[in-house]
């Protein structure tokens, strides 16, 4: 069974770090706060933990930093890039079902 829940990190004194090195491109985000949303994107839950998020051309990764053997990991269905002007003012939405090592 897949999740039906779009984690969202938000990104609260967190930072970033990025690997560049041809199709492997990889960004990082750490954060210390993690909001669980449903399909309709509102918030089930809030946790107060450190989480790594790896993104690639086609893939996220959600890595908790106490349970790494927990880590939610999906390919993208859909991204939107909405931004007004470069890398300033805007956002960029990716969907994807994330699931764990399990499948589920």
């Amino acid at each position: 069974m897949q999740k039906n829940v779009f984690t969202a990190i938000g990104l609260c004194g967190g930072g970033f770090s990025m690997k560049g090195q041809g199709d492997n491109t990889r960004l990082r985000y750490t954060s210390n706060k993690t909001q669980g949303l449903d399909e309709n994107k509102r918030v089930q839950y809030t946790r107060d933990e450190k989480v790594m998020v790896e993104v690639t051309k086609t893939a996220i990764s959600i890595i908790p930093a106490t349970q790494a053997g927990e880590t939610l990991t999906g390919s993208f269905t859909d991204v939107s890039c909405l931004w007004k002007e470069a890398f300033n003012a805007g956002k960029t939405v990716i969907s994807t079902r994330l699931c764990d090592k399990r499948g589920a």
